[in-house]
């Protein structure tokens, strides 16, 4: 396995919008109403953010199918496994084989790490042509963002029971478009700064826009193919917000360690949030207050159960370590 080489404001970003998405979860999951500028400030960056990082890093290196197998893809099957049964008792769904095929080996638990391996297995396919033109991939994301959405409008779905089965290939193919922005960004900013003049602009503007025209910079979300150009510009503006911001902050050994992390964490937000609103619901009243323990309590377990993972069970994050540590 090659050695990786972390920055900064790579970890600070992914550790930002994992803490996002815990909060998302928990606003989703208990219920609770939270002001529509608010959720549209996080709605356009908290998960396109990931996208745009990993195109970022991507630039310039080749893609190793054998690192989406084991990093990715192999991670998401197993915590999916532990969470089907749970998952279905606890919601009161139905148990059936093809919902734990297509919840489990099909990818449908996590649809931001399965549109993410989906996408990174394009990039892949891509490199494999040799032409090394960074627009050539911006083409083919646009045009597969396009075939993407067009398909999902046209109700296409290989089994019935999912439209995105398998492995959420039509979200990753949308991402692709989010990736090839990060690889521009990487290729014609690198590691220089907007000056802060052009980022105040741009994060007061970002702002203003969330707060005044809530509901009107059009859909942004990959999740549901729903993808609009104003949605996507709108999320480019707060992902570099973001980044900009992210580039302004010092190192730090906790937002580093959540931020090579943030697998682990993204695959426990919707379980524990889950659980802890099930018992706040049943002893407690769910209200603003509830929601904000819900969501720094689910946070918090998240913590400690990686460091239980990372320190004892590494082989999660990838079976290779296991033959590492048979060397």
């Amino acid at each position: 396995m090659e050695k990786r080489v972390e920055i900064s404001w790579v970890n600070w970003a992914r550790a930002i919008c994992i803490v996002l998405i815990y909060f998302a979860h928990s606003v989703e999951i208990s219920g609770q109403p939270i002001p529509d500028w608010l959720h549209c400030l996080y709605s356009y960056v908290y998960v396109n953010v990931f996208f745009f990082v990993s195109g970022f890093l991507i630039l310039g290196k080749k893609v190793q199918p054998s690192n989406i197998f084991f990093r990715i893809m192999v991670p998401a099957v197993i915590f999916s496994i532990l969470e089907y049964f749970p998952k279905v008792l606890l919601r009161g769904g139905e148990l059936s084989a093809v919902s734990f095929m297509t919840e489990t080996l099909g990818g449908g638990t996590y649809w931001f790490l399965s549109a993410l391996a989906v996408a990174q297995l394009i990039i892949w396919a891509l490199q494999k042509t040799g032409i090394k033109s960074i627009w050539f991939y911006v083409l083919c994301s646009v045009l597969l963002g396009l075939a993407g959405i067009m398909i999902s409008r046209s109700g296409f779905a290989v089994i019935g029971y999912d439209d995105s089965f398998p492995w959420k290939y039509k979200q990753g193919m949308i991402c692709t478009l989010f990736m090839s922005a990060g690889a521009l960004y990487g290729k014609y900013i690198g590691n220089r700064s907007l000056p802060t003049w052009a980022f105040l602009s741009l994060t007061c503007a970002y702002v203003l826009g969330c707060v005044l025209f809530t509901g009107h910079m059009g859909d942004s979300s990959v999740l549901y193919c729903s993808l609009q150009v104003s949605g996507f510009l709108w999320s480019m503006v707060g992902i570099l917000c973001v980044v900009e911001f992210c580039r302004r902050l010092p190192e730090c050994g906790l937002i580093r360690y959540v931020g090579r992390n943030t697998i682990l964490f993204y695959m426990m937000s919707g379980a524990i949030p889950t659980v802890l609103t099930i018992m706040f619901n049943r002893y407690l009243t769910l209200n603003a207050i509830s929601l904000l323990l819900i969501f720094v309590l689910s946070f918090a377990i998240a913590m400690i159960a990686t460091m239980i993972i990372v320190r004892y069970m590494p082989f999660v994050k990838d079976l290779r370590t296991l033959s590492k540590k048979n060397k």
